[in-house]
């Protein structure tokens, strides 16, 4: 059937000369890029392979599934750890360096010389970055949620009972 369809025969001459089987080194390589954050789509470009060839060979190696998916858990951590220390920095304050430069032109606008000047600044605590802190971390102690428990047996209530039982008392005494 190859000689009756000549164009079907170099197109399926060209998908088999673009097939590629998978090796450890691709087993490798997709996992690093999944790891760097890339989606599958650019995983699949820089491999140099269709996106489909990737989904097909994640379907036959659940390993394989595993460790992309694996990857993207490890890089998700690594991004939570991140910000979470950056959080953290901003809940207590932080001091950080800024570079000024100066220059000295010439009266004709020509730069004469320059200097560069590094000035030592304080960042201040945010406030609401505590508050978002100490309600993820301490919730029991700090929360924007209250938890107010009511009970018809508050002290309150038992003394109301006492005072009206006395008056209810005296009210019969006076008949």
């Amino acid at each position: 059937w190859k000689k009756d369809n000549p164009d079907l025969k170099e197109a399926l001459d060209e998908i088999e000369s673009n097939y590629r089987a998978f090796s450890y080194s691709d087993f490798v390589h997709a996992v690093s890029l999944k790891e760097l954050g890339l989606p599958d789509t650019m995983i699949a470009e820089q491999m140099e392979i269709s996106l489909h060839r990737l989904d097909m060979w994640k379907e036959k190696n659940a390993g394989f599934k595993k460790a992309l998916i694996a990857a993207t858990k490890k890089r998700r951590d690594f991004q939570v750890y991140n910000v979470e220390e950056k959080l953290i920095q901003s809940a207590l304050g932080f001091e950080y360096e800024e570079q000024e430069v100066i220059a000295n032109l010439k009266k004709d606008g020509s730069e004469k010389d320059f200097r560069k000047k590094i000035i030592k600044k304080f960042r201040a605590p945010s406030v609401s970055a505590q508050e978002l802190f100490l309600c993820n971390n301490a919730n029991d102690r700090y929360s924007k949620n209250q938890n107010i428990t009511l009970s018809d047996n508050t002290e309150y209530d038992k003394q109301r009972e006492k005072i009206s039982r006395l008056f209810e008392e005296v009210k019969k005494q006076k008949i």
